[in-house]
C-alpha cells in the first residue's frame, strides 16, 4: 500500500548526518518520562494499575490487530485506507514478518491486545535498503493518551541495533500532529513532504517522511 511513497522517498536528498548528542538526550528524556509508562490507572485510582506487556504477535493476534486498524480509520489521520479490511486481507501481510529482522509486536493488559508495533521492509524489501525499516504504531481507541504508543515506539527503537537497522522511517499525514510530536520526542528529522498526495475525507492531505539514524550497540 506504501510502495508508490517508497520509491519517491527513495529519490529525495535525505541528511546524511544527524546530531549524535540531541538524539542521546531526547532518548534519554523519554526514557526518563516512560519510567513508569508501562502502567496506568483505572479510573483514576492509582491503586488499580495493570502492567502492560509487549510480545511477538502471533497469526492468532491478526483478528486483534485488524480490529486495532480499522479503529483508526474514521479519524482520517493514521491510515490511507477508507474503508475497513479484513483479517484475509492481511494474512499474507503479516506472514513477511520476521521476529529476527522485521518483527511485529503487540502491547497486552489482561490478555487483551490493545495496541501494535511493527517494521516494514522499505522499498519492498530490496537488498540495498536491508539496514532500512518503516516503523508503524496502532493503538485501541481507548488505550491512546497514557503513554502505551510512546513506550512502544521507544522498545522498537531500542531493538533496531539488534535487528540491524540504521535507518528508521516513519511517513505519516502532515495533520496527524500526535505522531509529529512523537517523532521530535525520539529525534526524529523530516527529511521529505508529498503535499497534497492524498485524498481524505474529501480534503487533500500531504505525507510527511521523517527519518532517524539509529546509534549501533557498543
Amino acid at each position: 500500500m506504501k510502495w508508490a511513497h517508497q520509491e519517491f522517498v527513495s529519490r529525495i536528498g535525505m541528511p546524511t548526518t544527524f546530531y549524535r548528542k540531541s538524539f542521546i538526550y531526547r532518548l534519554k528524556r523519554a526514557r526518563f518520562s516512560l519510567r513508569s509508562s508501562a502502567r496506568y490507572a483505572h479510573d483514576g485510582d492509582p491503586n488499580k494499575s495493570n502492567m502492560i506487556t509487549t510480545r511477538d504477535a502471533n497469526e492468532s493476534d491478526l483478528p486483534a490487530i485488524i480490529e486495532i486498524y480499522n479503529q483508526s480509520i474514521p479519524a482520517g489521520r493514521s491510515t490511507a485506507d477508507t474503508a475497513p479490511i479484513s483479517v484475509s486481507d492481511r494474512i499474507e501481510w503479516f506472514r513477511k514478518f520476521d521476529p529476527t529482522k522485521r518483527p511485529i509486536w503487540v502491547a497486552e493488559e489482561d490478555g487483551r491486545v490493545i495496541g501494535c508495533v511493527y517494521l516494514s521492509w522499505f522499498y519492498a524489501g530490496r537488498p540495498a535498503y536491508n539496514k532500512t525499516a518503516e516503523i508503524s504504531t496502532y493503538l485501541a481507541n481507548d488505550y491512546q493518551g497514557k503513554g502505551i504508543g510512546t513506550m512502544l515506539k521507544q522498545k522498537m527503537i531500542e531493538a533496531c541495533p539488534r535487528l540491524g537497522v540504521e535507518n528508521l522511517v516513519s511517513m505519516y499525514f502532515d495533520h496527524n500532529e500526535a505522531t509529529q510530536k512523537l517523532n521530535d520526542k525520539f529525534g526524529f528529522k523530516v527529511v521529505g513532504h508529498l503535499p497534497e498526495i492524498a485524498e481524505v475525507q474529501g480534503v487533500k492531505r500531504g505525507l510527511t517522511i521523517s527519518l532517524l539514524k539509529i546509534e549501533p550497540d557498543k
